[in-house]
């Protein structure tokens, strides 16, 4: 399936995407665009104007309340909620690139940056780097199990961060 979201006959590149429990599927763009492919369809809609305005959507996230997060190549980190989604910029500490977010059940948001190590978007803004462990400060991805450990790819490794830690 090509992509030509905004009809100048140029291809798209996609730099993430992402299901979603409604069955949709959200694809975000080089561009900062995002598309929704609802069930049973093929055609994409897009959302309105770019989500990520400086650069590039470089990873989505739905959490368990349902929210969809996502986060940007400027280090921009979105949260879009309600039908259709009412998009709200929560962050932009560092301007790192971000490679992912993961949510956990008591509400913490966390971040893998490209450069800034783990970063907890909102709330205590604490951040986790080789200085507490990690294997590097540029992380890769992020994921979180059922006992709310929290994973982190990074080059070099992963690094599984207990739900109650402090430091590695």
């Amino acid at each position: 399936l090509r992509l030509d979201s905004d009809g100048d006959g140029r291809d798209e590149a996609v730099t993430a995407v992402t299901g979603r429990r409604d069955g949709s599927v959200w694809v975000g763009l080089a561009s900062g665009a995002l598309l929704v492919f609802n069930p049973g369809s093929d055609a994409p809609q897009r959302t309105p104007g770019p989500v990520c305005r400086a650069g590039a959507t470089t990873t989505l996230f739905e959490a368990p309340d349902g929210a969809l997060w996502c986060g940007c190549s400027d280090g921009t980190v979105w949260r879009a909620s309600g039908t259709p989604p009412h998009f709200q910029s929560v962050w932009n500490e560092t301007g790192e690139r971000i490679h992912g977010i993961a949510a956990m059940p008591d509400g913490h948001v966390w971040a893998a940056t490209l450069g800034s190590g783990l970063l907890e978007v909102g709330r205590d803004g604490r951040r986790y780097t080789r200085r507490h462990g990690l294997l590097n400060d540029s992380l890769i991805g992020l994921a979180a199990d059922r006992e709310e450990n929290l994973w982190v790819a990074q080059y070099g490794g992963i690094s599984r961060l207990p739900r109650d830690f402090e430091a590695f």
